[in-house]
């Protein structure tokens, strides 16, 4: 029987101001002509030349361009890890800094059409393999190569990733990244490509040719979860499950071509698209929101919390949220779905769980 990757899911499930500096304001003016008004005994040459006055200070103001235009977002100030997620408006300004390597996770097709200045092509479907499980991670050796090819070392100062995908690409990348040496290290580009282009920044078809590196990958065994391990620590104080899935899905009404239906017991849902605002220019919801959210399903920041979903890319988006929330115990159970819901020997639940209940 086969069952649906997470990127086949995704293609079914969606696919969904001030004055300008130095003018003057209105109200400005109004006092000036009310001032004017009431002295009677001021010449009506004089009220003429100071409106002049008013008139050419106002032409001479500098005006805002029309391109590029930045586009709402939440203020990252307020996300605890706010470095890990980067605003159009900074990547623009740093194109060119010393040690930042751009990467463009879309397919090659869309990244040789046009991609950000300086973006380094890799494809997210060239990041994962699909054995044993659909999206599994890549060997060690197989990333040292990948990213060594691209001119990524283990000096490189900090890794900015890109999608199209409203996030999931991107955060799939993020987490690879982090797990195989780079924690602290990487951000994502909010909006994406889609809110880039939005804007009218700038783009281009070049392809940077950077020198080949040494990489040498450090995989970090806390942020990956393996069936055995979870399996241990259901239901420990401390210990929390996340699935990042559709509703339906959680609740066993959705298979997705799995030989079981429902979730890890105890597991609160939260789907990934929850946390996102409408459009293919999608953005993280505000800090408010987000903190509220998860703090509903009794999330909290000292928990260590397992995500997971059907194949591990809607996990990844879930991993990437809470580490820019501030948790910092996180990891991905990377067989998800895929590997949970098609062995017997597995315990699952379809009756909903609105919090988390082992504490």
């Amino acid at each position: 029987m086969r069952y649906k990757s997470d990127s086949q899911i995704c293609q079914e499930d969606y696919l969904t101001s001030p004055a300008p500096a130095g003018s003057i304001s209105p109200g400005v003016t109004k006092r000036l002509f009310s001032k004017t008004a009431s002295r009677k005994m001021i010449p009506l040459w004089f009220t003429s030349i100071a409106l002049s006055l008013v008139l050419a200070a106002c032409s001479t103001a500098p005006t805002r361009s029309p391109e590029p235009v930045t586009t709402s977002t939440p203020s990252e100030a307020s996300y605890a890890n706010a470095q890990l997620l980067v605003e159009s408006s900074w990547l623009a300004q740093n194109l060119n800094a010393p040690g930042l390597r751009i990467v463009d996770v879309r397919d090659s097709a869309k990244y040789a059409d046009s991609h950000i200045s300086n973006a380094l092509s890799l494809p997210i479907s060239v990041a994962m393999v699909n054995q044993p499980f659909p999206n599994e991670l890549p060997s060690p050796a197989a990333v040292e190569t990948l990213l060594g090819d691209l001119g990524i070392g283990n000096d490189s100062a900090r890794i900015v990733v890109y999608d199209d995908s409203r996030g999931l690409a991107a955060a799939r990348a993020f987490w690879t990244l982090e797990y195989f040496g780079f924690k602290d290290k990487v951000a994502i580009l909010n909006g994406g490509y889609p809110k880039w282009q939005q804007e009218n920044r700038e783009t281009t078809r070049l392809t940077p040719k950077p020198d080949k590196v040494t990489f040498t990958a450090r995989p970090d065994a806390s942020l990956l979860a393996g069936l055995d391990g979870l399996l241990a620590r259901l239901g420990k104080p401390g210990f929390a499950v996340m699935d990042t899935r559709t509703s339906k899905e959680y609740l066993g009404e959705d298979l997705r071509g799995n030989k079981k239906g429902g979730h890890v017991p105890g597991a609160v849902n939260l789907n990934w698209e929850d946390t996102m605002t409408q459009g293919d220019a999608a953005i993280w919801k505000t800090p408010e929101t987000l903190y509220a959210i998860y703090a509903d399903k009794g999330l909290r920041e000292e928990m260590t919390v397992a995500v997971y979903c059907q194949t591990g890319v809607r996990a990844a988006h879930g991993y990437f949220t809470l580490r820019l929330l501030g948790y910092n115990k996180v990891m991905v159970y990377d067989g998800s779905m895929a590997e949970w819901n098609n062995r017997m020997d597995t315990p699952v639940e379809t009756k909903p769980n609105p919090t988390v209940s082992n504490d």
